[in-house]
C-alpha cells in the first residue's frame, strides 16, 4: 500500500468516527470532522501535510 494512501485512509477514518460519535457523545466533535475534512484539502494547495511530514 502506498504511503499516500495510508494518509487518505486515516482522514477517511477519521471524519466517519468523529461522525458516528457526534450525536451520542459530543455535539462538539463535528470540529474533529472540519478539521480532519480541511486538512487534506489545504494539504493539496500548500503542497504540506503534516501527517507525513515526518517522513521523507
Amino acid at each position: 500500500m502506498n504511503f499516500n494512501f495510508i494518509i487518505i485512509a486515516f482522514a477517511a477514518a477519521m471524519i466517519l468516527v468523529s461522525v458516528a460519535l457526534t450525536v451520542p457523545v459530543n455535539g462538539w466533535l463535528f470540529v474533529l470532522t472540519a478539521f480532519a475534512g480541511l486538512n487534506p484539502l489545504q494539504a493539496t494547495f500548500a503542497r504540506f501535510c503534516p501527517l507525513a511530514s515526518g517522513n521523507t
